[in-house]
C-alpha cells in the first residue's frame, strides 16, 4: 500500500514537472511571437510611411507636370494663332 502511494506520488510529481516545462516553452514561444509581431508591425508602419511620402511626392511631381503642359499648350495654342493671323 505504501508503495502504491510513492508510486502515485513519484507519477504525479512527474506530471507537474512536464506540465511545468510545457508551460514555461509555451510563455518563451509566446513571448518570442510577440517579439516578432512587434517588430513586423514596426517595419510595416515604417515601410508604409515611406511609400505614403513617395507617393505623396510623385502627385505633387505629377500636378507639377500638368501645370507645365497647360501652359506649354496655351503657349502653343497662342503661337499657332499668331502664325496663321501672319
Amino acid at each position: 500500500m505504501k508503495l502504491d502511494i510513492i508510486g502515485q506520488q513519484f507519477i504525479l510529481d512527474s506530471q507537474i514537472n512536464t506540465i511545468q516545462n510545457q508551460s514555461a516553452q509555451l510563455y518563451e514561444d509566446k513571448s518570442k511571437t510577440e517579439q516578432k509581431t512587434k517588430q513586423v508591425l514596426y517595419d510595416t508602419d515604417r515601410r508604409l510611411k515611406e511609400v505614403s511620402k513617395a507617393k505623396m511626392n510623385i502627385e505633387a511631381e505629377c500636378r507639377g507636370l500638368v501645370g507645365n503642359l497647360e501652359r506649354e499648350m496655351q503657349a502653343n495654342y497662342e503661337n499657332k494663332m499668331n502664325l496663321e493671323k501672319n
